[in-house]
């Protein structure tokens, strides 16, 4: 199975990530005239008409999901002499959901980090599971599915049935797969699909820059499709085809979404000749929505990105000229909501401008004119749709890792007994293995950072000048004068502090006697306040900036005891715990440190690192090493030290769970998964290892 770590993503976000403040009621619509064709000749391939698809050779059901029936504890301690046998013993989950579709029969397609799943949506009810699903399409009257596994190869289901009636296979060069292997190339096969409006055909795109044309129930594609402007390049790292038949069948559109180049541009074939009609200007093409044109109007909209704005642009399949070209000044457009008119001459979508405000929007796609830009409180909802969401919870489908920049972006796990844990996810705590979620009551969905106390289960979060703190039923508000933005609020181990903080300032409140203690940066422009952690005595505070740190003593009043300046990034995710002796904490250095493959040190700066907290000087630390043989570092994405302190866990972004004797700093296990882990624990006696990992499935290594 492929691995799921691609460190590359701080590029992608690079690229995608723009600024705008212009409001759509601003902007004005444009129309642009096509530009010439492009036509670039190939030989025609021979083609032979299809066989109709042969009956009887659906294979049998697939894999339905057992029930658990009990769950497995470790009860030997985990020692340095027993570390390099432990295993996995129990898991929990059925992998986080990457995309969801509603069929018309009251059924759900869901796509997740382990599989597809179909479920009946009311009651729900698990139909069945395709394992090693990299992504899916639906033909479009709903009778056919294909999926793309991770071993290459293109599966097409009769969904009524539930039952693979054809599997397409593709040599993929020996090249790329050299690149794979040097992990200079993500390990994906199939990069796009697209049913013919009829769903007697298939075009099928490969991470080698071709796209195959397969009649449904031939053993082999009758043509292949290569161009320059879809083809990978030497130095790219992945790949996406955007694809999407005419309405009538008979031509293909063809585009590479701009994943790591700036601009992309439309390809436009003639089916089934596979012969190349025209080639558009570069733009930034990211989607091609579902919509059906009448076929005699031979038409697709494609969707653009212009800065930070949203474009519709209309396309003529048979010839490559454009349409129309309409501004929408909108930041992002819900694909989902986007429906023609009756007539085909108008089209109506819903989006967010720069500001997050909803619009409404209707446009004549003749002339490019606005018809409709009325501004909306909130998103229409289905009922339906919003509770089989909530039900895949119930269901197993947990939500461990999420979007960078929403403060919390991975799971926190803690053990409330030897056998009991809990862990955050995106919305909701959970209780395992005895079955519960909490909803995190927060009153705004965007508040990030929040302070959650597992033990005591309350939830702390701050906005301005205030810190709102639930416990049970009650919400304690405490002031935080002059504490504008309030950036994230910690509490302490005895509950008797609790501490606000934005990028420069951090604002100590002793609950007992109500006294406010400010801390203000010496140099408000030179550091950042990344986060703040009580010593488990409560006798330290430690403010963790971007490039330093600073040891505060509490009592009897907040004093400054020693400040470091670093060159390096230290528990800017938090990772910080301090010891037994409280004198000194382990955390992790660098995490979010990004460098190049360029780059000769790659995340060396990435460390755990354990610090003396009154001198600030480092005591011991332990880099990431090189991963098979590559000259290259994992990244550690997080730690875990056992009850006596004898041995460290840590996560690193190639997927594996390494078990370190702590005090000679030496590496004795190492146990990989195919994603990386985003959480880890130990059980209260040592004898377990809790992970967490990225695809939504909870693991206990223990021995056996």
């Amino acid at each position: 199975m492929a691995k799921k770590v691609i460190f590359p993503v701080f590029i992608l976000a690079f690229f995608l990530a723009s600024c705008a403040s212009s409001s759509p009621d601003a902007q004005v619509p444009q129309t642009v005239p096509g530009t010439e064709d492009v036509v670039v000749a190939i030989p025609q391939p021979s083609l032979t008409l299809p066989p109709p698809i042969p009956t009887g050779t659906a294979t049998a059901l697939p894999t339905v999901i057992p029930t658990a029936t009990q769950v497995l504890w470790p009860s030997a301690p985990i020692t340095l002499e027993n570390a390099s046998v432990i295993e996995e013993i129990s898991s929990w989950g059925q992998g986080s959901v990457k995309k969801t579709h509603y069929l018309k029969t009251d059924e759900a397609l869901v796509l997740t980090s382990l599989g597809l799943y179909i479920y009946q949506m009311e009651p729900v009810n698990l139909l069945a599971q395709i394992d090693l699903v990299g992504d899916f399409v639906v033909s479009a009257d709903e009778k056919l599915l294909a999926v793309s596994k991770t071993d290459g190869k293109v599966e097409i289901w009769d969904l009524n049935a539930k039952a693979s009636l054809q599997s397409m296979e593709h040599a993929v060069p020996q090249t790329i797969l050299d690149r794979m292997a040097r992990r200079e190339l993500e390990e994906k096969y199939i990069v796009g699909m697209a049913f013919t409006p009829g769903s007697d055909e298939i075009a099928i795109g490969y991470m080698d820059g071709s796209v195959d044309l397969w009649k449904m129930g031939q053993d082999a594609p009758y043509a292949s499709l290569k161009n320059e402007y879809f083809a990978l390049g030497p130095e790219d790292y992945t790949a996406e085809l955007l694809m999407k038949y005419g309405p009538d069948g008979k031509s293909l559109v063809i585009a590479r979404a701009p994943i790591f180049t700036t601009y992309t541009r439309l390809t436009f074939w003639k089916i089934p000749d596979g012969t190349l009609i025209s080639v558009s200007e570069p733009a930034r093409f990211i989607r091609i929505p579902d919509l059906n044109f009448a076929p005699k109007t031979g038409q697709i909209l494609a969707l653009e990105d212009d800065q930070s704005f949203k474009i519709l642009s209309f396309w003529d399949t048979r010839t490559g000229k454009r349409i129309a070209r309409i501004n929408t000044a909108l930041a992002t457009i819900d694909a989902n909501s986007m429906e023609l008119a009756s007539n085909g001459e108008q089209v109506r979508l819903q989006g967010r401008d720069s500001l997050d405000n909803l619009y409404q929007q209707s446009w004549s796609i003749s002339d490019g004119k606005p018809l409709e830009n009325t501004k909306l409180a909130e998103l229409p909802q289905n009922e339906s749709e919003i509770k089989f969401q909530r039900a895949l919870l119930e269901m197993g489908h947990y939500q461990t890792l999420w979007p960078e920049g929403q403060g919390w972006a991975r799971s926190q796990v803690e053990f409330l007994d030897n056998q009991t844990f809990r862990l955050t996810l995106q919305n909701h705590w959970l209780t395992l293995p005895a079955f519960g979620f909490q909803p995190f009551n927060l009153p705004e969905d965007d508040i990030r950072p929040s302070y959650y106390d597992f033990e005591n289960e309350s939830l702390a979060w701050c906005k301005d000048n205030t810190m709102y703190w639930e416990r049970g039923d009650e919400v304690q508000v405490i002031d935080l004068p002059n504490l504008t933005p309030c950036d994230g609020v910690t509490i302490s181990p005895g509950i008797n502090f609790v501490v606000g903080w934005n990028s420069d300032t951090a604002l100590v409140v002793d609950l007992e006697t109500g006294v406010i203690t400010r801390f203000q940066k010496q140099h408000p422009y030179s550091l950042t306040v990344r986060s703040v952690v009580f010593s488990e005595d409560e006798k330290y505070l430690l403010v963790s900036e971007e490039y330093g740190l600073t040891t505060l003593k509490v009592k009897p009043e907040l004093t400054q005891i020693n400040r470091q300046v670093l060159a390096i990034v230290v528990g800017k995710n938090s990772y910080i715990s301090f010891l037994e002796n409280n004198e000194d904490f382990i955390a992790l250095n660098g995490n979010d440190v990004f460098s190049t493959r360029e780059t000769s040190d790659i995340y060396t700066t990435n460390r755990i690192v354990v610090w003396n907290a009154t001198r600030l000087e480092e005591v011991g630390s332990i880099a990431p090493p090189l991963i098979d043989g590559v000259d290259l570092r994992a990244r550690f994405s997080g730690f875990a030290l056992s009850p006596d302190e004898s041995l460290l866990a840590t996560g690193d972004d190639f997927g594996y769970v390494r078990l370190w004797d702590f005090h000679a700093r030496k590496e004795i296990f190492a146990l990989e998964f195919d994603y990386k882990p985003v959480a880890l624990a130990f059980t209260p006696d040592g004898s377990g290892v809790l992970v967490v990992l990225a695809d939504g499935t909870i693991r206990l290594l223990g021995t056996p």
